[in-house]
């Protein structure tokens, strides 16, 4: 792991390790320490805290804007589905795998379909899409 992210608009203070970016089409795996000391642990289920889904996504949406498609700036364009399988909680340590696909047509945004993991459970599968800025 060889980059780092962090942004000062997300809710998450955990940098992401990133991987260098993979060619299109190849899966790019980031990594993400979600520390207790979070301040989203503050008001989320008091004395037994549980880390937000939607930061979840923001650390996905993190990595993917990282690690876009090569040469090309984009943004969010829309959430397809998300699908929550386990809870995070203090301490835990995550695994982002996602891949990007190109789009079909000229008004077809791009599409990224991601995996969070921790230890062996499956805590999201999410697919979102993108436009060129």
């Amino acid at each position: 792991m060889n980059s780092t992210i962090r942004t000062s608009v997300s809710p998450v203070t955990a940098p992401v390790r990133l991987d260098e970016p993979a060619e299109l089409g190849h899966p790019v795996r980031a990594e993400i320490d979600v520390a207790p000391e979070e301040p989203v642990f503050a008001g989320h289920y008091p004395g037994f805290p549980v880390f937000p889904g939607v930061c979840v996504l923001d650390l996905v949406h993190r990595t993917a804007v990282r690690a876009g498609p090569p040469g090309r700036s984009v943004r969010l364009n829309g959430v397809r589905s998300v699908k929550f399988g386990a809870a995070v909680y203090p301490g835990d340590h995550l695994t982002i795998e996602l891949r990007w696909t190109e789009p079909t047509g000229r008004e077809e945004p791009w599409s990224v379909s991601a995996s969070v993991h921790r230890a062996e459970l499956a805590v999201a599968n999410m697919r979102l899409s993108y436009r060129e800025e």
